[in-house]
């Protein structure tokens, strides 16, 4: 299962960096945080760091949003419901909203559709793989 998580942020971090600016990377981090995905942490903190270093950013900034989100995630997770599809998918709308505009300075509405589809057949294939090999975890603090 680990080798499959490596694989799919190594493919997301080499696709944002070579070929498209969209936050690829920021969407994957924040589905493996709402599938309930405990080393979420450690793969945002080394999946930001190798974004950076292949985007030839300053080190560390992405690392640091991808951080902040997921620490916003966890914060908010019992105030607000996150196991409904909506909120997920309304969080990670907004979050690569501004990370699109904070990082790549554009806001285009192909990206915004973008998220959605990108995010939901996402997040329910990542579902169902999780369940598949009995690894599915609530978001808990």
């Amino acid at each position: 299962m680990k080798l499959f998580l490596l694989f799919v942020i190594g493919m997301s971090i080499l696709l944002e960096a070579t070929l498209f600016p969209f936050p690829l990377t920021l969407v994957t981090i924040l589905i493996f945080a709402v599938s309930g995905i405990e080393e979420t942490a450690l793969i945002a903190l080394l999946g930001g760091l190798l974004l950076d270093f292949f985007s030839m950013r300053y080190i560390g900034v992405s690392s640091i949003y991808f951080l902040a989100t997921l620490f916003l995630l966890t914060r908010y997770s019992k105030k607000v419901q996150f196991q409904n599809k909506f909120f997920q998918l309304l969080y990670l709308f907004g979050a690569t909203v501004f990370y699109s505009f904070l990082f790549y300075k554009s806001l285009h509405v192909l990206y915004f559709i973008e998220v959605i589809v990108i995010g939901s057949v996402f997040l329910f294939t990542l579902k169902y793989v999780l369940k598949r090999f009995g690894r599915e975890r609530r978001l808990s603090l």
